[in-house]
């Protein structure tokens, strides 16, 4: 007979799940409950009343930032090259932000290891040999996803990459500026 015990919860925001033997739950269970019950009480506002006429929703995009209408400031886009104007101190950051220059400047989320090495060459001024043992690293760092295998691999940024990537355009725009 299998003794474990699974408890759910669910009070207003806050969640519980446990799973083990009925001893431990309850025990469990029992801190929770006391847990919420020293919680402030929020005070619950009621939701506003709706609008007499009300505007027809239109879909809309969402707001490009900034940043992303001034890259040609920083870099500059040749057929399928993306190259930088402004060279960062290190090669990561060039990499993240040729990148961000492959998805704004050419919607291009599936970069290959070439188009970034032709960047990096023709942005000048680093000493890369191999531009996939770079990416792997940032890939490791969770800064970039790897989407295949051996030479068929292709790179995109993820949402940190993304954000690093936007701050570092910052830094740059601002340094042109």
């Amino acid at each position: 007979m299998d003794d474990t015990y699974r408890q759910k919860l669910k009070i207003g925001v806050h969640e519980f799940e446990a799973e083990g033997p009925v001893a431990v739950v309850q025990e469990q269970v029992k801190r929770f409950m006391d847990l919420i019950a020293a919680l402030p009480k929020e005070a619950v506002n009621p939701p506003p009343p709706p609008l007499e006429n009300p505007m027809p929703l239109q879909p809309s995009k969402p707001p490009v930032p900034e940043t992303d209408s001034s890259l040609d400031k920083i870099m500059r886009t040749e057929d399928r090259v993306v190259s930088l104007t402004v060279r960062p101190f290190h090669a990561r950051d060039s990499v993240l932000l040729i990148l961000y220059g492959q998805k704004v400047l050419r919607q291009n989320d599936a970069v290959t290891g070439a188009e970034v090495m032709s960047g990096l060459t023709a942005t000048g001024g680093f000493a890369v040999a191999r531009a996939d043992r770079l990416l792997e690293g940032m890939a490791r760092q969770g800064d970039v996803i790897v989407v295949g295998e051996h030479r068929s691999k292709t790179y995109r940024l993820t949402n940190a990459g993304l954000a690093k990537a936007r701050q570092i355009a910052v830094d740059m725009l601002a340094f042109v500026a």
